[in-house]
């Protein structure tokens, strides 16, 4: 092991040692006085009438209290990763926590999901390099850390759609992004997808669906790359020259036998008000086998079993056939949430009754939900929304079309 570096349990030892002798405080000399010590400096500042007014003292505790949890839940964030290490520099400043004394009260039960994502990874970077204290708010669209042989990825990106992760789940991968240092992955603002042109000649079917739950994205594949956007981490404490720390600029493609489809923004996806998860039927439903049509608003779906079919989306409601194959079904879901469709994941036993409730309630496409700035159709451009001076319908903006937007079934 690198003598730089410090073992999770060795970490879990210390933070022990700690936590059991938490009730110690530092003198502004630097000794440890006791509790019993504390107690009765506080009984003097009572019998004197200063209580009132707030001391450096309380406020030394209460630092002392929350930084002690931070470092509780550190612990268990890094039990998710077996063989992890830390840099032992995080011992020879004092830890530059800001954002955590602000955002929380000491909590005396560790709770290794307490953080949000960018503050576990705001963590992973700090224990990984012990010197670069980046605050949460700068990395919010963060998907992965790099440093050493050690990727640490957001759980999302390595799981099924509709599986909801926590924030603090994180997945710690063997390798490196062949880049010395500390490299912070983050996506592009706005991914590209592949356009059709008509230069290629592709049939489009979009048979209707006849019920069967098949895997026809055996050959897709999700891959990283980098482009050349690379911009320094400016933090603070981050002093030493021979180190280095990058936010860099990642791509997430999907391919399918060997082709590029599109690049994706899966951490966004989860955000957005497209996507939705339909829940494990709770019993109040009679769960039928056998698709039935007429259930459906269109009466019927259609079946989406090629990229193409997903890039020129029919107008009414599809069906992506994935069954049980994550990797195809969360790169279809971000990519019809690039398409501005609403797009309703289905659970690997799923009730078929639940899944004809939601698909009613998928709204026409005058609702705003489909209006977005990025949509483009035109449908959404700021021209159809605007408003007069008064709130009223601004006469020289056209009026969206009234049919209903179809939704994609990722299932």
């Amino acid at each position: 092991m690198n003598s730089g570096m410090m073992s999770a349990n060795k970490l879990n030892t210390l933070l022990w040692n700690l936590t059991a002798h938490g009730s110690n405080t530092q003198d502004q000399s630097g000794s440890i006085r006791s509790s019993s010590s504390a107690s009765e400096n506080e009984t003097e500042v009572d019998a004197s009438g200063e209580n009132d007014l707030p001391s450096i003292h309380d406020t030394f505790k209460s630092q002392y209290s929350s930084s002690l949890s931070f470092l509780a839940d550190v612990q268990l964030l890094y039990n998710q990763f077996a063989g992890a290490t830390i840099s032992i520099e995080i011992f020879n400043r004092p830890l530059n926590i800001e954002w955590w004394y602000r955002s929380r009260p000491p909590s005396p039960r560790p709770n290794a999901h307490s953080f949000s994502r960018s503050e576990a990874f705001a963590s992973i970077t700090l224990f990984e390099t012990g010197m670069v204290d980046v605050p949460p708010r700068d990395l919010s669209k963060v998907l992965a850390v790099a440093e050493g042989n050690s990727i640490f990825v957001a759980k999302p990106l390595l799981s099924d759609p509709w599986t909801a992760c926590y924030g603090s789940e994180i997945e710690m991968l063997t390798g490196n992004v062949g880049k010395l240092g500390l490299t912070l992955l983050v996506p592009p603002p706005r991914p590209r997808l592949k356009k059709l042109n008509i230069d290629t000649y592709h049939v489009i079917n979009h048979a209707p669906f006849n019920g069967k739950l098949e895997d026809s994205f055996a050959h897709t594949t999700l891959h990283l790359s980098f482009t050349q956007y690379e911009q320094p981490v400016s933090t603070k404490a981050y002093i030493m020259k021979e180190s280095q720390a990058y936010f860099r600029e990642s791509l997430v493609s999907v391919h399918d036998h060997g082709q590029w489809v599109g690049h994706v923004d899966i951490l966004s996806m989860f955000e957005d008000p497209l996507i939705f998860r339909i829940p494990l039927c709770k019993g109040q439903h009679n769960r039928i086998v056998q698709f039935d049509p007429s259930q459906t608003p269109t009466q019927g779906l259609v079946v989406i079993d090629d990229w193409y079919e997903l890039l020129d989306p029919p107008n009414i409601d599809a069906i992506f056939r994935a069954h049980d194959n994550w990797v195809a079904r969360l790169a279809a879901a971000a990519v019809g949430v690039q398409k501005r469709r609403r797009t309703i994941l289905l659970s690997p036993n799923f009730c078929w009754n639940c899944a004809y409730e939601e698909l009613r309630g998928v709204p026409k496409v005058r609702d705003l939900k489909y209006m977005t700035d990025s949509d483009e159709s035109g449908v959404g451009s700021p021209r159809l929304r605007r408003r007069g001076r008064h709130g009223d319908k601004d006469p020289k903006a056209e009026d969206p079309p009234a049919s209903r937007a179809g939704a994609i079934i990722i299932a």
